[in-house]
């Protein structure tokens, strides 16, 4: 048996720049959740992300609109979506049930034959990077079918669930290996403006909670604060300071769902200068204050 080598799956498990996702298994890197967000009285706007892990959504209720490789997307119950890995994405939503099934591709592979000869071709495949998966279409079908059956499975829980889950890994990734493109695969190289962009958005991420500037944004990216400017209006559409806020707001709707922490506290952990700041913020974004959003959630479980 060859000796294994260095290879993008093997070496990149987790970088600090991608969104770092907490495993139902510490040995075994996959993670299943099911999200209801059928309040009618929010919009919920994800914020722009990337992580090295692929996800697989199923969309049960509602409807899901969803930016990916640099296109709009829009999700009807019954369908879903493969986001492959490395890929910048963010979905929005004010009603919708959704499962999402996310897994490292480091979970597929065996051996080096095996990484190199069928996870590779579609992780590094510029026509996977983002593929709805369409109820209608039976390939396709089969796959929206394993991500229910993961689903039932986790909350089975039996002893053998990982087995259980990587074997219906397995057949999925079967079928998007089987419906690539049969053109010979190229890796593309990631644009220059794309890996700073990552890096920036891995450095908000890092340090949303504390004062950040324009400055130390670009600087992260390598890039001066002009580019770093176009960078972000370009490829997400949005302003640096823009997404900082988006970040802040995002964590801060988390921490009013997940804990007994008042506004104020929330605020500060948050990055933001003071409760009254953070409150117009919140309403300007949601159209309700902290306090509102947690009585709603809270009236909703």
């Amino acid at each position: 048996m060859k000796k294994r080598t260095g290879t993008y799956i093997t070496d990149n498990v987790l970088t600090k720049e991608s969104e770092q996702i907490h495993y139902q298994h510490e040995e075994v890197p996959y993670y299943v959740t099911f999200q209801s967000r059928y309040s009618g009285h929010h919009v919920v706007q994800g914020i722009p992300h990337w992580h090295q892990d692929v996800e697989l959504t199923y969309v049960v209720k509602g409807t899901s609109e969803l930016e990916a490789a640099g296109r709009q997307y829009t999700i009807h119950a019954g369908d879903g979506y493969f986001v492959n890995a490395r890929q910048i994405h963010t979905g929005r939503s004010s009603e919708r049930d959704f499962i999402c099934v996310r897994i490292h591709p480091i979970l597929l592979c065996a051996n080096e034959y095996i990484e190199q000869t069928f996870v590779l071709p579609v992780i590094n495949d510029p026509a996977m990077a983002f593929v709805h998966l369409s109820h209608n279409i039976p390939w396709q079908k089969e796959i929206l079918d394993m991500i229910l059956h993961i689903y039932e499975q986790d909350r089975a829980d039996a002893d053998t669930l990982p087995l259980t889950i990587q074997s219906s890994i397995f057949a999925i990734w079967k079928l998007l290996y089987e419906h690539r493109s049969t053109d010979e695969i190229k890796k593309v190289p990631e644009s220059h403006h794309m890996t700073s962009l990552k890096r920036m958005i891995g450095y908000i991420q890092e340090n949303y909670q504390n004062r950040i500037t324009l400055k130390q944004i670009a600087e992260s990216g390598n890039v001066s604060a002009s580019t770093c400017n176009n960078i972000f209006n370009t490829l997400i559409h949005q302003s640096p300071v823009r997404f900082l806020l988006s970040c802040r707001l995002n964590n801060s709707t988390k921490m009013l769902k997940e804990t007994d922490m008042t506004v104020t506290e929330i605020a500060g952990q948050c990055g933001f200068s003071s409760a009254s700041y953070f409150t117009e913020m919140f309403h300007r974004e949601y159209g309700m204050t902290p306090v509102d959003f947690r009585k709603a959630e809270q009236e909703e479980v």
